[in-house]
């Protein structure tokens, strides 16, 4: 195992520092409002299947679930998922399979009319052998979304705060944790498209933020939602 992945390994596993990191944020995050755009976003429908990839412990999947649609969630974390089971257990009728799988190279056994990579951390991941699999996944005509911070407002960051914990590789455009040399890829906007448009998946709409406003260099995100065509 390389160091980047046991690196991700331990900080996503029981004794990791994921969910006590982020438990300001978890806590006052509104489950709800996400939902409303996704729904929104890939005009979700209760007769659809929908994969979270990268489903963590299964906020989106399970509340979705609750709401009565049929979500299945997919990571490499097996503590997390195993946090995802026991709250879906809670939920009455609740169907939700979660699946331990590399995003990059996943078969489930079935096919997804839709999907979304929610809020995603691309650290360490092959993003082209990821759209590859998800599209491997996916009904032909289904949609995904992706989101994933906007690479400008990264930089714009870094550079009035120098001595933040990060620094970018401008050549390979990839964020990187000086203390552990956890490399983050943040590719451009057409060089999404050009892996979208490798698998056969088409580009329908960009957007740089939940709210649905138009991307630009200063959107907090870049959020893309494509179809499959082929």
């Amino acid at each position: 195992m390389s160091k980047a992945k046991s690196y991700l390994s331990k900080y996503y596993g029981q004794a990791g520092g994921y969910l006590k990191d982020h438990a300001s944020f978890l806590n006052s995050a509104s489950v709800e409002n996400d939902l409303s755009f996704l729904v929104k976003a890939l005009s979700l429908k209760k007769t659809d299947t929908i994969l979270d990839i990268a489903c963590g412990q299964g906020r989106h999947t399970n509340a979705l679930s609750d709401k009565g649609y049929q979500v299945d969630g997919i990571d490499f974390s097996r503590y997390l998922l195993n946090r995802a089971k026991m709250d879906a257990k809670k939920i009455a009728g609740n169907d939700s399979n979660f699946y331990q799988v590399n995003v990059e190279n996943f078969k489930l056994k079935k096919k997804y009319d839709k999907a979304y990579w929610f809020f995603s951390d691309l650290a360490n991941i092959n993003i082209a052998k990821a759209i590859l699999a998800i599209s491997d996944n996916l009904m032909v005509g289904g949609r995904v979304l992706f989101d994933t911070d906007n690479i400008f407002r990264i930089l714009s960051y870094l550079q009035k705060n120098r001595q933040f914990k990060y620094t970018f590789d401008a050549q390979k455009l990839e964020l990187i944790e000086k203390k552990t040399s956890l490399r983050v890829p943040y590719p451009v906007l057409s060089v999404w498209k050009e892996w979208f448009s490798a698998v056969g998946f088409s580009v329908e709409r960009v957007i740089g933020n939940y709210d649905f406003s138009q991307y630009s260099i200063s959107s907090p995100r870049l959020i893309m939602i494509v179809k499959k065509t082929a």
